[in-house]
C-alpha cells in the first residue's frame, strides 16, 4: 500500500482531528468553570481546573484529559518529530490525569505540576515550532504571513502562562489563590490559546484561500 493510499484510508481527516485536539481544550475550562458557577458560584470555583479533581466534576477532568490523551496519540503530523512530541502529550495528559495535584504523597503532586508544565510545553513547541516548519525560507503570502504570526504569538501567550503558573502555583499566597483563583484563570487562558493555534492548524480559522478555496477539504481524510 502507498502512502497516498495509507492517507486515503484514515477514518478522520488529520484535519478534523485537529479541530477535535483544540475543541477538547475548550470544552475542559468552560464545563469545569461554568459547572462549579452554577453549583455555588465563584466561591466553590476550584483554584485550578487540576483541582476540580476534588470536586463533583473529577470525572468531566479525567474524561477529556484521557480522550485529549488519545487523540495526541492518534495523531500523525508530516514527521515523526511532531509525532514524537504529540505522543509524549498523550503522557503528560495522562499524567496530569492520574497524578492529583493535592495528592498526600509529595511525589505525586511534583509529577503532577511536571506533566502539566511539560504539557503547556508541548504545546507551545507546536505553536512556534513544529507548525511553523513549512515557513522557514520562504516568501510569504498575506494569508500565510497571518498564520505564521498567530503561532508566533499563541507560541509566546503559552510560554508566559507556564511561567505565570509556575509562580503562582509555588510563590504566590493561599490567600490569594483562593481569592483571586490566577492558576485557574492562567490556565483557562492556556488552553484556550493552544485550542486557538490548533484550530488555526486544522485551516479553520485561518487558510490559505489559493490551497484551500473551502473549508469542506476538511472532511477529505487524504488531505493534510
Amino acid at each position: 500500500m502507498t502512502k497516498i493510499e495509507e492517507r486515503n484510508n484514515q477514518i478522520i481527516s488529520y484535519h478534523i482531528l485537529r479541530m477535535f485536539i483544540g475543541i477538547l481544550g475548550i470544552t475542559l475550562p468552560l464545563i469545569v468553570i461554568i459547572g462549579q458557577l452554577i453549583q455555588g458560584g465563584w466561591v466553590k470555583v476550584s483554584n485550578s481546573i487540576s483541582a476540580s479533581y476534588y470536586s463533583d466534576f473529577r470525572d468531566v477532568l479525567v474524561g477529556i484529559l484521557f480522550v485529549l490523551g488519545f487523540f495526541l496519540l492518534s495523531y500523525r503530523g508530516k514527521d515523526n518529530k511532531e509525532n514524537w512530541f504529540a505522543n509524549s502529550g498523550f503522557i503528560f495528559s495522562l499524567g496530569v490525569a492520574l497524578l492529583p495535584c493535592n495528592h498526600a504523597v509529595r511525589i505525586i503532586q511534583i509529577l503532577h505540576y511536571i506533566c502539566a508544565g511539560l504539557l503547556f510545553g508541548m504545546f507551545a513547541v507546536f505553536s512556534l515550532w513544529l507548525f511553523r516548519r513549512n515557513f522557514f525560507g520562504k516568501e510569504l503570502n498575506t494569508y500565510l504571513e497571518r498564520i505564521n504570526r498567530v503561532y508566533i504569538i499563541t507560541g509566546l501567550i503559552l510560554v508566559v502562562c507556564i511561567i505565570a503558573l509556575a509562580f503562582f502555583v509555588f510563590i504566590a499566597s493561599d490567600d490569594f489563590k483562593d481569592k483571586v483563583k490566577p492558576v485557574l484563570i492562567v490556565e483557562t487562558i492556556g488552553l484556550f490559546t493552544f485550542a486557538y493555534a490548533w484550530f488555526t492548524r486544522a485551516h479553520f480559522l485561518w487558510r490559505d484561500p489559493e490551497e484551500y478555496k473551502s473549508r469542506i477539504f476538511m472532511f477529505r481524510s487524504g488531505v493534510r
